[in-house]
């Protein structure tokens, strides 16, 4: 399979396109019109980043695990983000506080410690 991917990636391109739209159609009920209606609705970008990239994989549906609404098409990397800080909004704004003031806090312990 490889070696064909290799020889053939244009065709695997199209194949791999064919596959995820055929897994959204059946996981989300939604089809490739609607997910470029969608798409184009945010302007092609991903809607936390803004980034035109998708980054390692396709574009990425995101949605409410508990209330299974769509909320909007994400880059790999703020999909993966948003999951490993489990959709808590909690989570996020602790990681908001930590990242406007770590500085601080990290000067303190260096300055208060022996040397």
């Amino acid at each position: 399979m490889r070696r064909w991917r290799a020889e053939n990636p244009d065709k695997a391109a199209a194949a791999y396109q064919r596959e995820l739209e055929r897994n959204r159609q059946k996981r989300y009920g939604i089809s490739p019109a609607q997910f470029e209606e969608m798409f184009e609705a945010q302007g092609r970008c991903c809607a936390i980043c803004k980034s035109p990239d998708s980054g390692v994989r396709d574009w990425h549906l995101d949605h409410d695990h508990d209330w299974l609404f769509y909320r909007g098409i994400l880059c790999t990397s703020c999909n993966t983000g948003l999951g490993l800080f489990k959709d808590s909004v909690c989570n996020l704004k602790a990681a908001i506080e930590y990242l406007t003031y770590p500085k601080a806090v990290v000067k303190a312990a260096l300055h208060d410690s022996p040397a």
